[in-house]
């Protein structure tokens, strides 16, 4: 079935929350679009308790993966202090024809009686932050591809989403029929994203906002080189 669009661009902050019983926040230590071979994120604790931090990165498929190094790895923060993450890239063969995605992935668990507490389970927060590669050589027009590219098709209650380009294309809002979708945030180089609709709604327009640029991309960090 055939199905309009329409495409819409939005800015979003560029603060990532990772808040869940704890007032621990992770966020971009600078707004640059690109960078080199390693980026700063800082790690704050503005809770009453103390909080181990562990960061670690993976594959896109979320396998161990060392392509990608963050320290430190693990630490101790405690009430209304700050860290700062360095992750940097190690040498490793990267493909050049199209974008390539790692996760930074930051767990912030309690210490101290918060985490002994008989009656109730320590709370944990996670926070996954994307680590994008662009190939220097790989020409940059995500706005355009995104208009122009795009592939949306149904059956029953699948909604496809095909994306022939060599870019991650990051979605703030997906909509079928003034309803909101959450299940895709983000579309992958040359691959098709499956998102399941609600019973009875037909998708007949289907709507979304996608990130403007890579400085307003809250959870991803982008490198080239």
């Amino acid at each position: 079935m055939k199905i309009k669009y329409s495409l819409l661009f939005i800015s979003t902050a560029i603060m990532l929350f990772c808040k869940s019983h704890a007032d621990v926040k992770v966020l971009k230590q600078s707004t640059d679009r690109y960078y080199a071979d390693e980026a700063k994120v800082d790690v704050s604790n503005s809770d009453a308790a103390s909080w181990v931090i562990q960061a670690w990165t993976e594959s896109e498929r979320g396998l161990p993966d060392r392509t990608f190094d963050v320290s430190p790895a693990i630490f101790r923060l405690d009430a209304h202090q700050n860290k700062t993450l360095q992750v940097s890239f190690k040498a490793a063969p990267l493909p050049q024809e199209k974008e390539s995605l790692y996760w930074l992935n930051v767990r912030a668990t309690p210490v101290g009686e918060q985490a002994t507490s008989q009656h109730h389970e320590p709370p944990v927060v996670t926070s996954r932050i994307r680590l994008i590669y662009h190939p220097a050589s790989l020409q940059y027009r995500k706005q355009d591809v995104a208009k122009d590219m795009l592939i949306w098709t149904q059956h029953g209650q699948i909604l496809s989403l095909k994306n022939p380009t060599a870019y991650y294309i990051s979605f703030q809002l997906m909509s079928a029929d003034g309803k909101q979708l959450s299940e895709t945030r983000y579309a992958a180089p040359w691959a098709t994203e499956i998102v399941l609709l609600p019973a009875q709604l037909l998708a007949n327009k289907v709507s979304w906002k996608i990130v403007e640029n890579e400085q307003e991309d809250a959870d991803a960090i982008y490198f080239t080189f």
